[in-house]
């Protein structure tokens, strides 16, 4: 299973079994990891590479 799948499955299954506050927290803290994850990146590539 691929890392968006699994996102995916998870906060659909979440949602199904009548977490639905979870589910939301789920899919916003997975979409802001991701992001600060590639301005981390960006912001050490241009660090390193500058």
């Amino acid at each position: 299973m691929s890392t968006c799948s699994t996102f995916s499955f998870e906060t659909v299954r979440l949602a199904q079994t009548g977490a639905k506050v979870l589910a939301a927290a789920n899919a916003v803290v997975s979409v802001l990891a991701g992001l600060g994850a590639a301005i981390l990146g960006d912001a050490l590539a241009r660090g390193v590479f500058g």
